[in-house]
């Protein structure tokens, strides 16, 4: 049986009760795995293993307290942003090594999130990405137009089946307009395909 130490700082509840939720859902498909969610203290000298820091009052990395901001730098630390804080978003991808996630994305791997950040690989959420990284050159890649269409809304997050509606075509359609797109961008999954958009 493993036990994870997961500290917090948080500033808003709404958010801390969102990662216990997701937190429970992990250990209850995974009846190996536990958690222990502590709030985080700088008298804490026990090995954590994640510190969880709620970042989405701050508008830059220096309105961030002096004790929470040495953690900042740590692979192990997921910083919680919302979109509306560019410079502390860009101030985190670009100058610190902890991973980050938006909390306006309709959805996230908690799962993966926390694997990534106990392995001490950066975590950034697409939405971060997607800000951070300019659009690929498609007249570059080769795409038709069709194709060029599809990417367009692949690049913003959009699922087959929603793209598939939008643009009044079948989900095959879609799909193979997807899997030419992969095959020109060399790319095999769909992981794959979101890290090359927004590389």
């Amino acid at each position: 049986m493993v036990t994870s130490q997961i500290r917090y700082v948080a500033c808003n509840n709404i958010y801390l009760s969102g990662l216990r939720s997701g937190l429970e859902a992990i250990a209850r498909n995974n009846p190996a795995w536990h958690y222990q969610l502590v709030e985080y203290s700088l008298q804490d000298n026990s090995d954590i293993q994640i510190l969880v820091m709620d970042a989405t009052e701050y508008h830059s990395v220096s309105d961030v307290p002096p004790d929470q901001a040495k953690a900042l730098d740590s692979r192990r630390t997921l910083v919680l942003v919302s979109a509306w804080q560019r410079m502390l978003i860009s101030q985190l991808a670009n100058d610190f090594r902890c991973s980050v996630l938006c909390v306006d994305e309709r959805s996230f791997p908690m799962r993966d999130i926390i694997q990534l950040t106990m392995k001490k690989k950066r975590y950034l959420s697409p939405m971060i990405i997607r800000r951070l990284s300019p659009a690929i050159p498609v007249e570059k890649a080769g795409f038709t137009p069709a194709e060029t269409t599809v990417l367009k809304y692949l690049s913003k997050g959009w699922s087959g089946a929603e793209i598939s509606k939008m643009l009044f075509r079948s989900e095959k359609t879609i799909s193979t307009h997807k899997r030419n797109i992969m095959q020109k961008l060399g790319v095999r999954d769909d992981f794959e395909l979101s890290q090359k958009i927004h590389a």
